[in-house]
């Protein structure tokens, strides 16, 4: 009888707990602000030289974006903009490389991500460009 008892109120914990672990918050929740549109300017360093990057983005992701680096200008075209949908990007870094000649050149690393200040980045994608011309958009390696 006093097992029964026992076993009857380690049940009814369990129970309890289980629907408090499941049981949704109703606290505040952070989201994140996509950017209609961005602009970024940098004097560069090195040999980099001045760099501008802008762009465009909608409820489908990146929809333009105009990189003016090594004193050119390159268009993300239709196939590099079609990997960067969903990005939903708030957040931009941009670095560069001095790069070798005979692997294109100086380089422009562009990484566009979507992230929050509480828990962090939680998608990204980068964008490399060369002096050459060469566009590339990866995704991050995983390890």
């Amino acid at each position: 009888m006093m097992k029964e008892r026992r076993l009857r109120l380690v049940l009814a914990a369990l129970l309890a707990f289980s629907l408090l672990a499941v049981a949704p918050a109703h606290g505040s929740q952070e989201g994140a602000l996509k950017w209609s549109s961005f602009s970024i300017d940098s004097e560069g360093i090195g040999s980099s030289g001045p760099v501008s990057i802008s762009g465009k983005q909608d409820a489908t992701g990146i929809t333009a974006m105009t990189i003016k680096a090594f004193g050119r200008t390159y268009e993300l075209g239709k196939e590099h903009l079609d990997k960067l949908k969903s990005i939903f990007m708030n957040g931009m870094q941009v670095s560069y490389e001095g790069g070798y000649k005979d692997l294109g050149g100086r380089t422009l690393y562009i990484q566009v991500s979507r992230g929050f200040f509480v828990s962090g980045i939680a998608s990204r994608k980068f964008i490399i460009v060369n002096e050459r011309g060469d566009i590339a958009v990866q995704e991050p390696r995983t390890k």
